[in-house]
């Protein structure tokens, strides 16, 4: 019987990276070629939440598609090779990226400007005011408790509000 024996090999994220980078067609990434409009880009805040994002997502975007081409869909070797080409591009290259950031912030804008509620009534809350019976004595240990007002006078050593719990035994 044979037995054969694979050593598998352990590569770094740089290096998945920089083979991933080196089979990218770049032209299809400066300029975009997948998401080249800014409608691509929109999207509706309608939970209230926000979406951060800035241009070098958008060339993320773009890269991501280009490496889903090669069957790599690895997002941490994506992004470390967005890193490698956002670095290397030229200045006009990156401000295709920058022109369509602005132009889809502007549409989003206007987008969610107008599907967002008014803003709603504010509603008055009714206080009550404290029983009398009760009243709210923070102890040594500044924890709000509440003690019963009748307990004062029963126990003056035990809560003295000037010199805090007695301890003094007789």
């Amino acid at each position: 019987m044979i037995r054969l024996y694979y050593n598998q090999q352990v590569f770094s994220i740089q290096e998945l990276a920089d083979a991933l980078v080196s089979r990218l067609d770049k032209n299809r990434i400066f300029p975009p070629f997948y998401y080249n409009q800014p409608n691509d880009f929109i999207v509706s805040t309608q939970q209230g939440h926000v979406v951060k994002s800035n241009c070098f997502f958008f060339c993320c975007k773009n890269v991501k598609e280009e490496a889903n081409r090669f069957g790599n869909g690895n997002m941490r070797i994506v992004f470390k090779a967005s890193g490698i080409l956002w670095r290397n591009a030229t200045v006009g290259e990156k401000k295709i990226y920058e022109d369509l950031y602005t132009d889809a912030k502007n549409a989003c804008a206007q987008i969610n400007a107008n599907t967002q509620p008014a803003n709603p009534p504010v509603v008055q809350a009714h206080i009550q005011a404290p029983d009398p019976l009760y009243d709210m004595i923070s102890n040594m240990y500044n924890t709000g408790f509440t003690f019963n007002t009748m307990e004062s006078d029963e126990f003056p050593t035990i809560l003295d509000e000037v010199n805090g719990p007695s301890t003094n035994f007789y």
